[in-house]
């Protein structure tokens, strides 16, 4: 790495920021961390000393608008929770404090958020995190709770709508569950997670030939009980539509599953999925 604030200067190499870049652009997961030793702001290795890489990072999450970003680093012997926003400061361990060295806000659209646990740190307090993401609710949640001397100290909370792009909408299918026994005729949930306001839905499923409707203008939950049918097939996928509008979201690499037969098959799907807007 070699700091500095040209295009030449960068902490994790052209190649790999550019594999970065792709990799947060076809993610479709609720939440994306940006996961590096070391910090926004703090430290001797820290995102602040390499600008330009940074904005370009960022100004690329806003300029695609992926929402759901949030940066986790350590190396610095302690742990903390910052939200960077139109008014950060950057805070330190001798109280004293100093504006943000950019607007980060506005270079990605919405807050950053830098997570930061050093697990191996030596200090005496050994803090440490845990990270729970609960995307099973209409506001998916990321909680982090802080410990020192393997106690609970203290829990910071992001949501989706926090970290979420102005005026986007965008309606994420959920994996369906790993190695889940499905038996035909019972019913299976369906579960998405909305951005923005879509308030009515479509869903789909396609054993390969041809789309087959679920259900049609279905008011907006956030999931519904499939019964399943008697389908005859080693692949299936499954997506969601927004009623009446042009929001799209299905499953790319087709959710691999046994055949069904009239007792019950084993579904395994990965979490990639498109989603699409058709114009």
């Amino acid at each position: 790495t070699n700091p500095g604030s040209e295009p030449s200067n960068t902490m994790l190499g052209i190649e790999q920021r550019n594999w970065l870049l792709s990799e947060l652009k076809k993610s479709r997961a609720p939440f994306k961390i940006i996961l590096n030793g070391g910090t926004i702001q703090a430290g001797k290795e820290r995102w602040a000393d390499f600008d330009f890489e940074l904005k370009t990072i960022l100004n690329f999450i806003r300029d695609n608008k992926i929402n759901g970003v949030l940066f986790q680093g350590g190396d610095i012997h302690m742990a903390y929770f910052r939200k960077y926003d139109i008014n950060a400061e950057d805070k330190f361990p001798n109280g004293k404090t100093r504006a943000a060295l950019l607007d980060y806000e506005s270079e990605l659209g919405y807050p950053v958020y830098d997570i930061i646990s050093s697990g191996v740190a030596k200090h005496e307090l050994r803090p440490w995190a845990i990270i729970n993401v609960n995307t099973l609710i209409k506001d998916p949640t990321m909680t982090v709770n802080f410990y020192e001397q393997e106690k609970f100290k203290e829990k910071h909370i992001v949501k989706l709508s926090d970290i979420t792009h102005k005026d986007t909408k965008d309606l994420i299918l959920n994996s369906l569950s790993k190695d889940k026994l499905i038996k035909q005729g019972t019913y299976y949930p369906i579960t998405w997670t909305t951005i923005g306001d879509i308030t009515s839905i479509d869903l789909e499923y396609n054993t390969g030939s041809g789309w087959k409707t679920i259900i049609k203008n279905n008011r907006n939950t956030g999931i519904y009980n499939w019964t399943v049918p008697k389908i005859y097939s080693d692949m299936t996928k499954i997506r969601i539509k927004e009623s009446h509008g042009n929001i799209v979201s299905e499953n790319i690499d087709l959710c691999k599953s046994s055949t069904f037969s009239q007792h019950s098959c084993s579904i395994t799907c990965n979490s990639s999925v498109l989603s699409k807007e058709i114009v």
